[in-house]
Parts: structure tokens; sequence; C-alpha cells
């Protein structure tokens, strides 16, 4: 059921720097089902910060996807979005498959480019070949 007829509504769930731990985490996302969401996202970023503080990266997407999977059962979850240049394609679809799984088929499979210059380039990864 939408929380607005005729519409679909999402909600992000913060994902920068390893700030919000599990705990928070699964209150979010049982929360944003109770009242009604149609589906949470989680950003797929290795770094993100850029404000000149430490990085630690955020949590990995896809884990924490799986474990979101796990302890919820209405709400459709994805990664906003899968950056393909961060991951084998083969590997993609495999992770993918296994999140949709564990979710009874509430998987939503985006996937983008990516446009975070600096993240690429601190794990090597060819900007420009993505």
């Amino acid at each position: 059921m939408s929380l607005i007829e005729g519409f679909r509504i999402g909600i992000q769930l913060p994902e920068v720097e390893r700030e919000v731990r599990w705990p928070e985490y699964l209150s979010m996302s049982q929360a944003a089902e109770k009242v009604g969401f149609d589906s949470m996202w989680i950003g797929d970023h290795l770094i993100y910060r850029g404000d000149g503080r430490p990085e630690r990266g955020p949590w990995e997407a896809w884990t924490l996807l799986s474990a979101l999977a796990a302890v919820t059962e209405r709400i459709e979850l994805g990664p906003l979005v899968a950056c393909v240049g961060f991951h084998p394609p083969a590997l993609l679809a495999k992770m993918a498959a296994g999140i949709d799984e564990v979710s009874q088929g509430r998987f939503i499979f985006g996937v983008g480019a990516g446009w975070n210059q600096p993240e690429f380039n601190a794990f090597g990864i060819p900007f420009d070949q993505r």
C-alpha cells in the first residue's frame, strides 16, 4: 500500500562515514516499513566525505542491503545506485540475485556509471573507463 494513492515513495537511509550504526539502521528500516514507505535505498560508495576530515568510508552497501532484507518483510530495497565501475558485472549480478533471494523478490537493481572522481582515484579505478 502506498502512502498516497498512485505514488510510490522511497527513502534513502544515511550512508556517510559510518556515523550511523547497525541498531539505528535496524530501527530506521523497520520504522520506514511501518509508516508505509514503498522502498528504501543505500548508496553504493567507497568513500564520500571530501570535507577535509579523515575518511573511513560508508558501510559497504551490499552487505547492509542483505542485512536489511533479512529484517524487513514488505518494503522494497536497493542500491542508489550500484556503481558498475566498482564491481565486476558477474559479481554485481550474483550480489543482486542473492539479495533478491533473501528479500523474497523485493530487490530493485539500480545501476549507474558513478560520478565521484576522487572516489575512483582513491581506489585506483580508472574514472574515464567506467
